[in-house]
């Protein structure tokens, strides 16, 4: 099939339409290395200011941050290895949990990285990059070989988390995902939640960083 599309040479979203009427799944497009959605950085380009925000692919490795998100989280762009990748992370460093978020939401962003994934690999088939990702954490972290076992599937959601930086204290922060439609890669943004004073202390922030 994926011959005959480029045979064609019909576009992604043709070639997509084909597999469908064929009834079958399309296989995910791969972005080359170093890829960064320009569409996605342009919107974290613009409101680095105001909130804190990453690209990520959709494994979870982060390709970009902006100033905000860096200060308060790390740098996570140009790690080697799998140490760039949020859910290896997340199970593998459990104390980088507790600048993230309260101790009573870790279980359920737990799951709700493992449904994601679940879910992802499934669009993945057949790839070494997201089965391999998989089995490192199954021999990594109990927890999560858990948590895979329940088999949940789930695209990634995010609940609010409560930062608290010793510049400028506590951080109540929504958050928003946004995919693209040109390719694998998502951004996550956090924005402050209306009242709680976040914005204010994150405006603080920008200027000590500037």
């Amino acid at each position: 099939m994926n011959g005959l599309a480029g045979a064609l040479r019909l576009s992604v979203d043709e070639r997509d339409h084909l597999y469908r009427l064929a009834g079958q799944g399309a296989p995910a497009t791969r972005d080359p290395a170093g890829f960064v959605d320009a569409g996605l950085l342009s919107v974290l380009t613009a409101v680095e200011r105001t909130m804190p925000g990453f690209i990520s692919d959709d494994l979870g490795t982060v390709v970009a941050q902006n100033l905000l998100n860096t200060a308060l989280f790390g740098s996570f762009t140009g790690r080697p290895g799998r140490e760039a990748n949020l859910v290896w992370q997340w199970f593998t460093s459990p104390t980088w949990r507790f600048k993230l978020e309260p101790e009573e939401q870790h279980e359920q962003t737990g799951r709700a990285y493992v449904a994601d994934l679940r879910a992802i690999t499934g669009q993945r088939e057949g790839e070494t990059d997201a089965a391999d990702l998989v089995a490192a954490l199954l021999r990594a972290s109990a927890e999560f070989a858990a948590l895979w076992d329940d088999h949940e599937v789930s695209v990634l959601h995010c609940s609010t988390k409560r930062v608290v930086d010793d510049r400028v204290g506590r951080l109540d922060l929504d958050c928003v995902v946004l995919l693209s439609p040109l390719s694998r890669q998502r951004m996550l943004l956090m924005k402050p939640v209306p009242g709680s004073g976040a914005e204010e202390r994150l405006a603080l922030l920008d200027s000590i960083l500037r």
